[in-house]
């Protein structure tokens, strides 16, 4: 199935891009596509534990079974005076 990841901010900064499309396989979850991502690509992997994350504009949980065509956003944390 496939997938949209939409980065923000700093991460979207670091890799260059706003939206990466990915290939996954059925029954992946949001935790399999948050690793595959860690390893895969460095910047993203680097915020991964205060990233937060939404599916199809709804925060979710990392046990959330993932569906073809989702969009995930991957959020780091607002800094700032």
């Amino acid at each position: 199935m496939k997938v949209k990841v939409k980065l923000f901010a700093v991460v979207r900064e670091r890799m260059g891009t706003g939206e990466l499309e990915l290939e996954l396989p059925e029954d992946s979850r949001l935790s399999d596509l948050m690793n595959r991502l860690k390893k895969e690509y460095e910047p993203i992997g680097s915020f991964k534990s205060s990233l937060a994350i939404s599916i199809n504009r709804e925060y979710a949980k990392k046990d959330e079974f993932l569906k073809e065509g989702d969009e995930i956003a991957l959020i780091p944390p607002v800094s700032g005076g």
